[in-house]
Order: C-alpha cells, then structure tokens, then sequence
C-alpha cells in the first residue's frame, strides 16, 4: 500500500513538473485569444460586478494551468467541454436571475468538469461540489437513496444562492471565489492579517489551495472562451444527446419498473437523473412528487403504457410561442413544456429559469459555521 502511494505520489510530481517546465519555455497566448477575461455580469443586471483575469507573467500558475488543460489534461478538457454544450443552457438562466456574472458557468469546470456523480474525499458532492452542511441550508435532500447535490437543477439554484451571498459580504469577486473555496471565515482571517480588503495583497494569507484556484478558474475560463483556437475538439457525451422531459410521480419510485414502462434504457435513467442513489426510492416527506427526467419519447411511451393508447391521439398543447411542446431542445431544458409544468408543483425548484428559492430566515447552526450575517431582507 505505502508503495502505491510512493508511486502515485512521484507520478503526480513527475506531471507538474513537466507542466511547470512546458509552461516556462514554449507557452504563448494564440495571436487570436483575447489577453483578458472579464466576469460579466448578466444582461440586465444592475451592477458593474467583474473580475481581472489578465494572462500575464504576474501570475506564472494562470500560464501553467492552461498548458495542463491543453497537454497533460487535455482529453479530460475536451469531455467537459462537450458536457458543458448540455449544462450551460440550464445554469446561465439560474445566474441571469440572479444578476450574477454568466462566466460563473464555468466555476463547475473547475470544481468537477461537470460530472454530477463527483465526490469529494472532504465530502462535497455533485457539479458545484456543496457541502452537507450547505446543502442543508439550501434545503437539499440526503439521504441514503437520494443526494440532491447531484442534481443539475437544484445543486445550481444552491450555489447561485451561495455564490450571491458571499458577494455581497465581500464585494470582489476573487475574494468570493476564495470564500466559495476555502469558506468565508478563513477569507475574513486572511482579511484581518493583511489589513486590507485588496486580493492581491491578502492572497498571501489564504491557504495555497485556495490561491491556485482562482489561478485554475481563470485559465479554465481562458481554454473554454478560446478552445477552437487552442484546437480543442468537445467530446459530446453520446448518452446526454437527445430532448428529455420532466415526469412527475408520486409516492415511491421504482426506476426499474419505471425503466419498463417507458422503454428507456436503465442505465439512460440513472445518467439524467444523478440524485438517485438506489433504484428503488422511498415517498419523499412533506415534498410530495418525484420529478425524474426522461427522454422525450420515454415520456410518451410511459403514459401510453399507463393508458393503453388512449394517450396517443391526444395531441400535446403548444408553448406560449406557439411552438409544439415536441420540440424541447437539449437534455434539461424541457421544464418550460407547458404540458408538464402543471405537473410541477410550488416547492420543488424545477422550474427554469427562475430565481433560487433562499429560506426566509436563516438557520442558526449554518449562519454560525458558514456565513456572518444573513445579506438580503427578511421576507
């Protein structure tokens, strides 16, 4: 076992060493890709909110992390970059809402290259990688068969919540993103020791952790703005393609039985709906409704199961726009269908886009481990 770790150890080393030298002697920012990044806020936003993100030899780490994304880490980049076709359609509305900077979209980059199953040794779980501690103040569910961090939809209203928070308590973004790293009581220590609020003098204080992460999400946001240029190709998840919708059932679940009813493939089921921990799913407690994505022809295959055909020649309702609730576009994108949004009931947090849902008081036990004061208006 010791010997393993040796090796993992000195392969790991080996790989940043080659990054480091790589970086030093051959990088050059494409003639064509911008020497700046800017976060944005999102139309219609109020405020002038960004964050500095210049690719410039004051922050060598920036330079080091891009050449990994492109050499060392350079498939795995391509992956994200094909998952985040079918992700950033559903998070940019979250962060519109919320008049947040729409470049947070690619913090989830960073934290797990889009992958919802991901898990931290710390315990952080799903796409924005939240804490249970968190996540219980945003009101997601664990429990041993459903982990609602892993889900696109409610782990984004979360962290858009989160994120919003924190910059209000601290009113720079890289110190949000600091805070949204390390937590915002070790940025308010990092604060007191430098006495003054600027990053570049504080960063000193902050653990190293946090320090190359703003470096990583600066250059993940530099390869992902610029990708085509560094010739990066996005590898599309084969079993993410296709328009999916929202079924809603109540009481408990069953995915396999589900999985038969509606023709779709199991595995298909488990890959839209990450949450769901087990196949088998108890009745959720005072929620009312499961709300399981499925392919847009499982969907139909499933009421047509139910009622023997006399669903078929029902036509489905139009949109608003008048455009047939068929054609619903990208996988988590179909909660607008108005044929299923009578289905979602108030609570449930599926609708999109829309605001996250923030509790109206705060939780006393969380406010004391995570944040200082409760920053918006008690409703």
């Amino acid at each position: 076992m010791k010997t393993q770790l040796a090796q993992n150890f000195w392969r790991e080393g080996l790989c940043w060493t080659i990054a480091v030298i790589i970086a030093s002697i051959s990088f050059t920012p494409d003639a064509g890709a911008s020497s700046s990044l800017r976060l944005r806020t999102a139309p219609g936003s109020t405020s002038e909110l960004r964050l500095s993100a210049e690719l410039s030899e004051k922050d060598p780490q920036v330079q080091i992390y891009i050449q990994r994304f492109l050499t060392l880490g350079r498939v795995e980049t391509e992956h994200a970059l094909g998952r985040a076709q079918y992700y950033f359609p559903m998070i940019e509305p979250y962060l519109q809402e919320a008049h947040l900077p729409n470049a947070l979209k690619y913090l989830p980059l960073v934290e797990s290259t889009l992958l919802p199953e991901v898990t931290s040794p710390a315990g952080a779980a799903g796409m924005w990688q939240i804490m249970p501690n968190t996540a219980d103040y945003f009101g997601l569910q664990i429990t041993p068969s459903l982990d609602e961090r892993r889900d696109p939809h409610r782990s984004t209203k979360a962290a858009v919540g989160l994120l919003a928070m924190l910059q209000e308590q601290f009113c720079d973004w890289r110190l949000t993103l600091a805070a949204y790293n390390c937590g915002p009581g070790r940025v308010r220590k990092a604060i007191r020791k430098a006495g003054a609020r600027d990053y570049e003098r504080l960063k000193g204080f902050l653990p190293l952790q946090t320090r190359n992460y703003i470096s990583k999400f600066t250059a993940m946001a530099h390869v992902a703005n610029h990708y085509e240029q560094y010739g990066l190709v996005p590898k599309y998840p084969s079993d993410l393609s296709g328009p999916t919708q929202v079924l809603p059932i109540e009481g408990p679940l069953n995915l396999i039985e589900l999985a038969q009813l509606s023709g779709a493939p199991l595995k298909t089921l488990r890959k839209l709906n990450p949450s769901f921990l087990s196949n088998q799913l108890p009745p959720l407690k005072g929620r009312g409704r499961y709300l399981v994505y499925l392919p847009q022809e499982a969907v139909k295959s499933y009421f047509l199961s139910l009622t023997k055909g006399a669903i078929e020649t029902a036509p489905l309702p139009a949109l608003p726009g008048g455009e047939p609730s068929a054609s619903l576009g990208p996988p988590f994108a179909a909660a607008s269908s108005s044929y299923f949004n009578r289905f979602l009931v108030s609570g449930t947090g599926y609708q999109q886009p829309g605001l996250p849902a923030f509790p109206k008081r705060p939780k006393t036990l969380f406010s004391k481990y995570f944040i200082r004061r409760w920053p918006y208006a008690m409703a």
